[in-house]
């Protein structure tokens, strides 16, 4: 089992605080991150929890637009000696056994997510009406996911989310502030739910348990960085 993260600097705190709870709760797996900038420090920190460092270096690609939130879409790209990964965003608890998540048929599929509980479907954000996304298109929740690197590599996913992003926000720059221009998309998730119609498979709301949701029982609990906002 292969579980990856991604950080800059700012998270490697977090990252270490849900590798403790997955050392908790699981066996057999190897982890690893695709790192941004990460200082030496930061880089034997982790090191010496046994995760595997890869350092990013495709910032060109976006420019000025680009931010830490888009390494996720590069995973396939800079770990092709994997075939498949459990990607997890570093403000999650790991509360059961993620064999069962890890052994989810995605063959057919670029990979599995839990739908956004918060923006469901399309219709409901603005950006997607305006580029001609259908509206009942199911919008995914980028958080925990499990990739199938292997399909995602052989059909180009990564440069294709890339270049989508790019083309939007070259549209839409003379219409918003820069500072609030990614944001406006939801940054990497408006390729992924744009491009991948169809494309991803829907995993239970177990796995990805957000602050707002009703599950009781959670399998992965995702905090919006900020733990004591659970359940509130």
């Amino acid at each position: 089992m292969h579980i990856v993260f991604c950080a800059n600097d700012e998270y490697v705190d977090e990252v270490l605080t849900c590798v403790s709870y997955i050392s908790k709760t699981q066996k057999n797996y190897h982890l690893h991150i695709l790192g941004d900038n990460l200082t030496k420090d930061n880089i034997d920190r982790l090191e010496g929890n046994d995760i595997s460092v890869t350092q990013f270096k495709d910032h060109k690609d976006m420019g000025d637009w680009w931010r830490p939130n888009f390494l996720k879409l590069y995973i396939p790209q800079y770990f092709p000696g994997l075939d498949k990964v459990i990607y997890l965003d570093t403000d999650t608890i790991t509360l059961r056994k993620l064999d069962r998540l890890w052994n989810v048929d995605i063959a057919d599929y670029y990979a599995g997510c839990v739908k956004n509980i918060i923006t469901p479907k399309a219709y409901m954000a603005k950006h997607y009406c305006e580029f001609d996304i259908p509206e009942n298109t199911d919008i995914a929740n980028l958080g925990v996911m499990v990739i199938n690197c292997k399909s995602w590599r052989k059909h180009r996913i990564t440069s294709r989310l890339i270049q989508f992003t790019i083309d939007v926000l070259t549209k839409l720059q003379h219409s918003y502030a820069p500072n609030v221009l990614l944001a406006r998309i939801q940054k990497e998730e408006f390729s992924f739910n744009s491009l991948l119609i169809g494309k991803w498979l829907e995993l239970e709301e177990r796995w990805n348990v957000v602050p707002v949701s009703k599950i009781n029982k959670p399998y992965i609990i995702h905090t919006w960085h900020d733990p004591s906002s659970i359940y509130k």
